[in-house]
């Protein structure tokens, strides 16, 4: 035991056989004790404090007893809080390195995901969190903007989306997108059997509502895509080794393919991007203007196209033609349209809204030859208001091997489950669901016609204006009723129409929308024609706002300009279009009609009234939908207005400017404008029907003159201050001089001065600047205001004493001095009252004598007048200090 642990004290040999069997558990600990130091596996404190230990007990020796109870009574408690500190501070440790550990793994973990996107990044977020996102944006459009500004005022302010209402229709729609990718996940037998039931029905029953039998249907979510499937199909009918050989097969006769000039933008480019071929391949076909109707394909253009390709060794392989224009719902002659496609052998493929009314139990005499063509595309969809319908395209073809190499058709029953929607909605609709909504959209815009067809200042260029044929007997007149009765013709879906000066034109206009025609040099631009555009495009923004529920859209016709478009097949249904609506569109369309006749009416009035006014120069801007421009010119630019320098051009700029805001004040219709000379100019706006266009002219001039005499007033107020302060500085100048040579140079030097103005202290100087009287243009010394606390008015009639500026900017017989008030006392008066004052505090009465060396006193010859002391509510203060 001689090597035990110094927390208990050495023990004789023959001590410990003495000692009792209660002392044999510390033995036992200390050699525990022992053995776990010499393993190094024991802490400092487990080694200098035994775990437990034995009471005091009065048999052990007395050296022994007191150790034992000093360890009991202070070692043990200290070595136990030793023991917890550093158990304490040891988890504190434990716990640094642990997080560092995890930060460390977390910067690894960074750097690994830097490249996904934070949205993606870590375990994926709560589906109330991902659905409050796609609610923002559905209602804001940029869901972090509004996170960032966070308030649910904010929000409010910002929502502006407004979803379609849903009809029971079109929540089928929506469900059967749903059920579509539900339904994707049965077995392949399964869903094979069940797309084959699909796509079976839904090309039976579109085939036989759009009466074009024996036909496939193909189904796509571009409006375009059908187009160039059908273009890749004809071209592998006409080129049977292009599957195989490409472009060599087309190298010695290269295709054509016609598209009308009525297409939308863009769509020669997209076949020509989607198909690989050059723009020599497409041939744009024009139209023409017939009977008011614009729009519809040149025959005449199109066979003589076809048989300069032929013989220039190029194949027509295809015609795209429009039963219903996009912008104007022409349709095309599609009788010899067929007939020439079979005599050449060509693809006749089908587009427009007007095809929406195959569906109808009277089909329209222009529409049935469509039925014969060899292929159309439907938008479905928007004819019928339900959302997410796909486009069809229905094609004839007996070859299965190019309807597959095409891509008409494929054997994904997964991609075939897009037709779902459409199946669903079909039968929800049944055949009277779908005749009434296509002919509910007619109506529409039939009313809308027959409405604007009563203005005579509106010209339509959708409706051909049949000429009415001679009856010439009973036989003719039987004819013409029976006809009547069997072809029921309905009004086109499109309505174009725009506010017109002349009457209707009649003959035919060839427009050369074709690269293959001369295009011959256009005419310049006709200033009335741009005046009518700016007037269009002014009536198509105010009915924008005034009935947006009705999708008033802004065209521009090739010859025709700026029109207004009304489509109820595209928007009619989405928009929930109700007859009193149209009704309501056309009251207010007459209003804004009679605002643009009065206008129009009275131009030339007030191009009269304008000519003679000297001061108002008429402004050629005919893109301003107004009753014109004007531009007020001042009297010192009326003769010489064409070459303008700097300052001119300036006094035109602020009069006119000012002029425009008096203007406004009173009227709003009163706007200013630029010319590109950057000068400044009045524009009219619009008038009513009561407006007196020479009693507007007056006010404008009186105003005119008015600004220009107030510029003029301020100008020479202006120069008069500027001559005051110059003069001021002059006079101060020459003071400052005059008390330089009077004080000396030393009194200048830093060191010298100071020294000698101790010594010899100068007297004291009384500030001395000059006060410039706005009203008389007098300058005059501010001694006897900082002398008396108060500014003096001096009536000065002696040109020696004072100096005055000279300016002519009051006019003659204006008096450029006030009466003197009772309240106003001399000079004299005052210094009077002021040395009573110092002598006799209590007198009041002022002397009946003063000195009269004051300037101003009465043997100078001068008259001063003063108002009272500060403090007085009858001060004036016409004078400026300048110091």
């Amino acid at each position: 035991m001689a090597e035990a642990s110094s927390a208990r004290p050495l023990v004789e040999p023959k001590q410990v056989e003495e000692k009792s069997m209660d002392d044999e558990p510390v033995l036992e600990m200390n050699r525990y004790v022992e053995e776990e130091k010499s393993k190094k596996k024991v802490s400092f404190t487990e080694t200098i404090m035994p775990f437990d230990k034995p009471e005091f007990k009065p048999g052990a020796n007395e050296m022994g007893a007191s150790e034992e109870m000093f360890q009991q009574m202070f070692m043990d408690p200290m070595m136990k809080d030793l023991n917890r500190h550093v158990q304490a501070n040891t988890d504190i440790l434990d716990k640094i390195s642990k997080d560092m550990e995890d930060q460390r793994k977390q910067r690894l973990k960074d750097r690994q995901t830097s490249h996904i996107p934070e949205a993606l990044k870590g375990g994926g977020q709560e589906m109330k969190e991902i659905m409050n996102k796609v609610e923002d944006l559905i209602l804001f459009g940029n869901a972090e903007e509004v996170q960032e500004e966070g308030t649910v005022a904010v929000k409010a302010e910002k929502s502006s989306a407004k979803l379609q209402e849903l009809d029971s229709h079109a929540r089928a729609a929506l469900t059967a997108h749903s059920l579509s990718a539900y339904v994707s996940t049965l077995d392949e037998a399964h869903l094979k059997t069940f797309t084959t039931k699909i796509v079976s029905d839904c090309e039976l029953w579109l085939s036989r509502l759009f009466r074009f039998g024996d036909s496939s249907v193909v189904y796509h979510e571009e409006e375009m895509d059908g187009l160039v499937k059908i273009c890749r199909l004809a071209m592998y009918q006409k080129y049977p080794k292009y599957p195989t050989e490409g472009f060599e097969a087309l190298y010695s006769r290269p295709p054509v393919i016609y598209v009308s000039a009525s297409a939308k933008p863009g769509v020669t480019n997209y076949l020509c991007l989607q198909l690989g071929l050059p723009l020599s391949c497409i041939c744009t076909v024009p139209v023409v203007t017939r009977n008011g109707a614009v729009g519809r394909m040149n025959i005449d253009v199109l066979e003589n196209l076809i048989r300069d390709d032929i013989a220039a060794a190029k194949t027509p392989v295809m015609l795209v033609c429009f039963a219903g224009t996009p912008l104007t719902g022409q349709v095309d002659n599609l009788d010899e349209l067929q007939d020439i496609c079979k005599r050449k052998s060509i693809w006749l493929h089908v587009e427009g809204n007007t095809l929406a009314t195959l569906t109808m139990f009277s089909v329209p005499t222009s529409l049935q030859n469509a039925k014969c063509g060899d292929s159309m595309t439907l938008a479905i969809g928007r004819w019928l208001g339900i959302p997410g319908l796909p486009y069809c395209t229905l094609y004839k073809t007996n070859d299965p091997a190019l309807v597959i190499a095409a891509g008409l058709n494929t054997f994904n029953s997964q991609l075939k489950l897009n037709c779902l929607p459409l199946w669903i909605c079909l039968q929800s609709f049944g055949h009277d669901g779908i005749v009434d909504r296509v002919k509910s959209s007619c109506d529409l815009a039939e009313a809308l016609y027959k409405g604007i067809n009563e203005m005579p200042t509106i010209k339509q260029y959708s409706i051909e204006k049949k000429e009415e044929e001679d009856v010439k007997g009973i036989k003719d007149l039987i004819f013409k009723a029976i006809s009547a009765l069997v072809v029921f013709e309905i009004v086109t879906p499109n309505i174009v129409f725009q506010y017109a000066e002349d009457g209707e034109q009649t003959g035919i206009q060839i427009a050369p929308y074709s690269t293959n025609v001369e295009e011959e040099e256009e005419p310049e631009e006709d200033q009335n024609a741009v005046y009518y555009d700016a007037l269009n495009m002014w009536l198509g923004e105010t009915m924008q706002m005034e009935c947006p529920k009705l999708n008033f859209q802004i065209v521009k016709l090739e010859k025709e300009g700026i029109c207004l478009r009304f489509a109820p097949l595209e928007c009619a249904q989405v928009k929930g279009i109700k007859p009193e609506d149209v009704e309501e569109s056309i009251v207010k369309l007459k209003d804004q009609i009679n605002i643009l006749d009065a206008t129009v009416g009275q131009r030339d009035k007030f191009r009269a009234c304008v000519d003679q006014q000297k001061n108002l120069k008429l402004i050629e801007m005919p893109k301003w939908a107004g009753l014109g421009v004007v531009q007020y010119l001042p009297e010192s630019c009326v003769n010489h207005s064409d070459h303008l320098s700097h300052k001119p051009r300036h006094e035109i700029n602020t009069v006119n400017i000012e002029l425009v805001k008096k203007l406004k004040a009173t009227d709003t219709a009163f706007s200013l404008g630029r010319l590109e000379n950057e000068l400044a100019c009045v524009k009219f706006g619009l008038i009513t029907d009561d407006t007196d266009v020479e009693e507007l002219i007056d006010h404008v001039m009186k105003c005119g003159k008015e600004i220009e005499e107030s510029s003029r007033y301020f100008e020479a107020l202006a120069d008069l201050i500027k001559q005051g302060i110059t003069i001021a500085n002059e006079d101060l100048k020459k003071e400052s001089e005059e008390k330089l040579q009077q004080e000396g140079v030393l009194r200048q030097v830093p060191l010298v001065g100071s020294l000698l103005n101790w010594w010899s202290p100068p007297p004291k100087d009384q500030i001395k600047g000059r006060t410039f009287n706005l009203k008389s243009g007098t300058m005059a010394s501010t001694e006897t205001t900082y002398k008396y606390h108060m500014q003096v008015q001096e009536e000065t009639h002696s040109k020696e004493k004072d100096k005055k500026v000279k300016t002519n900017l009051f006019p003659k017989g204006d008096s450029q001095t006030e009466p003197t008030s009772p309240s106003t006392k001399t000079a004299q008066e005052i210094r009077s009252e002021l040395q009573h004052e110092s002598t006799s505090p209590t007198s009041k009465t002022p002397p009946e004598k003063a000195p009269t060396d004051i300037p101003g006193s009465p043997s100078t010859g001068e008259s001063p007048a003063m108002t009272e002391a500060p403090g007085s509510p009858q001060v004036k203060d016409e004078g400026t200090d300048l110091k």
